[in-house]
This record gives structure tokens, sequence and C-alpha cells, in this order.
């Protein structure tokens, strides 16, 4: 499949054939294009995205502190 978008783990047809270039932002030279997508597949692909106390497992330092933990814990420390 060449214009599709990717909802859920899954490679589906998109709802529009319209494409967006993808630019090498250090030499600006067109490295391809992806599918610019359309309303309705936003509309799959909202509902379809983790929520944070989804199934997305929040990444862990060496601290064993979740990032949104240490922002509290330093916050906290600094007042």
């Amino acid at each position: 499949m060449t214009h599709g978008t990717y909802v859920d783990g899954v490679w589906t047809a998109s709802h529009t054939r319209d494409r967006v270039d993808v630019i090498n932002p250090a030499t600006e030279e067109r490295i391809g294009s992806i599918s610019a997508g359309a309303a309705e597949d936003v509309d799959a692909a909202v509902p379809a995205a983790p929520s944070t106390t989804g199934r997305a497992a929040i990444p862990r330092t060496a601290s064993g502190r979740s990032p949104g933990s240490r922002t509290t814990w330093s916050s906290a420390r600094m007042n």
C-alpha cells in the first residue's frame, strides 16, 4: 500500500490520495512523501491512540521515577 495511514498498529487505506513532501532539514532535499490524511483518518486515529492511563507504558528512568513524578517531586523540592 503506497497511500495509507498507520492506525492502531495497522496500515489502512487513507481517505485521500493527497501527499505531503518530507524534507530533510539539514539539506532541504525532498526525501519522500507521506499521506496528507483527511478528517476521516484523524477520526479513526484519535480513539485508537493510547490515553495516559491506557495501554502505553510510561517510560521510567534509572531513578525509577516516571517523567511526571520527577516534575512533581522537583517542583515540591523547589517550593
